[in-house]
């Protein structure tokens, strides 16, 4: 969404200018400075980053929190980025409220991937995940070669 706003010639100011509207969060000159540096066409990431740019860049702004003493928050931001391949081990607090929270199991610790069941209860959407057989599914099945792979591990593991 940020990304429609802006254009590569974007001065840092206007990119911390749409940035802080569309997602409320404060930036700083330097983390403006970054976010336009990698709208370029010219701007390499750095090794084992993500290559989708500049949304990795926001993401890992987003994922930036500081903590001073005692572990006071001095800036929360969320610490988990959203625009990477890697995922984290770390929880993260889903809020529901209200008379069918209890009623949609949501009152509790509770898996993400049951989240999704629990929002299309809510709203009465009927969802089945597609099968299919082995058979069907070897039709989707590719082999990748080892240097496809390396490929693959460079692009998407940090």
């Amino acid at each position: 969404m940020i990304k429609k706003f802006l254009k590569r010639d974007s001065a840092a100011a206007e990119v911390r200018d749409v940035f802080e509207r569309f997602t409320t969060f404060k930036i700083s000159d330097t983390e403006a400075a970054m976010i336009q540096q990698a709208m370029q066409p010219d701007y390499k990431p750095y090794p084992g980053d993500f290559i989708i740019q500049p949304d990795a860049i926001m993401g890992r702004i987003l994922a930036d929190s500081h903590y001073g003493r005692g572990g006071v928050a001095l800036l929360r931001r969320g610490n988990v980025g959203f625009t990477s391949s890697n995922h984290t081990a770390e929880d993260q607090i889903l809020l529901a409220y209200g008379h069918r929270a209890q009623e949609l199991g949501l009152g509790r610790h509770v898996d993400n991937t049951y989240i999704f069941s629990a929002m299309c209860d809510f709203i009465g959407v009927k969802y089945r995940n597609p099968v299919m057989t082995e058979e069907e599914a070897k039709a989707y099945l590719k082999v990748a070669s080892r240097r496809d792979w390396q490929r693959h591990m460079e692009l998407h593991v940090a």
